[in-house]
């Protein structure tokens, strides 16, 4: 049976640190993150239900994606979890909205991340095909299914 994919855009805006890196990502700053998300299943039959003649109801993929990406991360501070308590205090300080992360909040982390939260989410016969994260308008991430790039 042909498959078809689906392909859908999204933004939001967060701001990060990488404590680790030379340069000025070591301080806070911030980014208008744009996330293209691509998932790939089988037409459903037509006339078996609210999705027959689609692979998934975009509605659907939207609020999946908003519930377990864009709301958690939009506007928020990501953080990763091993700053020492001062720093996290600090941050505390002038924002309520943190995200803890365990990991280095990378381009190429945050993106592994939202492939894991979304993967599970899907039904069944529809899998993620790719992500494209962009952290700018020049440069960006993408994720494919077992590190096909």
């Amino acid at each position: 049976m042909p498959r078809i994919q689906l392909i859908r855009r999204f933004s939001f805006e967060a701001a990060h640190l990488l404590p680790y890196h030379k340069g000025d990502c070591r301080h806070v700053h911030g980014h208008s993150y744009r996330l293209e998300v691509q998932i790939n299943g089988p037409v459903q039959a037509e006339h078996s239900g609210p999705e027959s003649g689609m692979v998934m109801d975009l509605k659907r993929l939207k609020d999946l994606v908003h519930k377990s990406i864009i709301a958690p991360c939009d506007h928020a501070l990501l953080l990763p979890d091993f700053l020492p308590e001062l720093q996290l205090e600090a941050a505390r300080l002038f924002t309520t909205k943190i995200l803890i992360l365990p990991f280095s909040p990378t381009a190429e982390n945050l993106v592994r991340w939202m492939a894991w939260q979304l993967q599970a989410q899907l039904p069944a016969g529809v899998e993620l095909a790719g992500l494209v994260l962009w952290e700018t308008a020049q440069a960006g991430v993408r994720w494919l299914p077992d590190g096909n790039v």
